[in-house]
């Protein structure tokens, strides 16, 4: 769905923002750099790993040979760290082998000045939506892309605004702006009786 146009001649700069630094060490951390993020079994057709159904009566029955999914971002890949609280997993930046460094920042803080950056990627909600605007404008020399993930109940200002143009967008025939939405009732790798469950607790 995201075409890949990220440049190979040089070192990537990536941003990540989250709401405050418990949000860094608490979910972004997790998200990137330590396993189980979903359960894998080895497919007994091509003998390669894959993601565990537990929708499938076969892959049910082998439930007790499924294993936590790798890390997204593993450690082979990792040159160097520097940290706000390791204990607490807050992370400043991290170094990859390949020259590219990512930066944490919490949305509670100053927006940030001056530097260029190929990619922004802000998770959830955000303390001042003002920032989006000067975020935006560090993507500007390297025509980066930012990327927001949300759950639909944000009613963040510069959220909503950059959803009525992604609307605008797509009836206008361009893709500068998309919006994605991915539903829980639509995957297919969490139980169905336990999506009923939930969905049933939940308003229209």
């Amino acid at each position: 769905l995201i075409p890949d146009k990220y440049p190979r001649s040089r070192p990537l700069s990536i941003w990540i923002i989250g709401w405050d630094q418990n949000h860094i060490g608490r979910i972004i951390h997790k998200k990137l750099f330590r396993p189980g993020g979903y359960d894998i079994i080895q497919d007994r057709e091509t003998g390669r790993m894959r993601v565990w159904n537990p929708n499938s009566p076969e892959d049910m029955e082998r439930i007790r040979e499924c294993k936590p999914s790798p890390p997204l971002i593993p450690e082979r890949m990792i040159e160097k760290w520097s940290w706000v609280d390791k204990s607490a997993r807050i992370f400043r930046s991290v170094t990859l082998v390949n020259g590219n460094e990512i930066w944490a920042f919490p949305s509670t803080g100053e927006a940030g000045h001056g530097s260029e950056v190929d990619l922004i990627w802000i998770d959830e909600d955000i303390m001042y939506p003002g920032h989006v605007a000067e975020w935006r404008s560090r993507l500007l020399r390297r025509s980066g892309r930012l990327i927001w993930s949300a759950w639909p109940h944000s009613t963040n200002d510069a959220l909503i605004d950059m959803v009525n143009r992604a609307h605008e967008a797509e009836q206008a025939g361009n893709s500068d702006v998309m919006e994605i939405v991915l539903r829980m009732s639509d995957n297919p790798y969490l139980p169905a009786a336990q999506k009923a469950k939930v969905i049933a607790g939940w308003s229209e």
